[in-house]
């Protein structure tokens, strides 16, 4: 399940959540207010940090992804075939 972070507007209180998507916390933990704001998630602040780094590039991370998991799908089918001749 996705990690969310909340900020309450009334108590200024941050934290985070694991709920599925559908779902949205709506009264704050700390002060019981209903002011809860959805902040960004961490994975859009590093991106945007990243932004400013000179080797960044659009798509850099999820070609970065990409590229990993097809090597790791590589291994895994040559480990396979390896158990299926055995």
């Amino acid at each position: 399940m996705p990690r969310y972070t909340y900020r309450c507007e009334a108590c200024a209180a941050t934290y985070n959540l694991i709920h599925s998507m559908s779902d949205r916390a709506v009264v704050c933990k700390e002060c019981g207010e209903s002011s809860l704001i959805r902040m960004p998630s961490n994975f859009i602040s590093k991106t945007v940090a990243s932004a400013t780094d000179e080797t960044f590039s659009d798509g850099h991370l999820v070609n970065e992804f990409i590229e990993n998991t097809k090597k790791e799908i590589k291994s895994e089918k040559k480990n396979m075939t390896k158990d299926l001749e055995l």
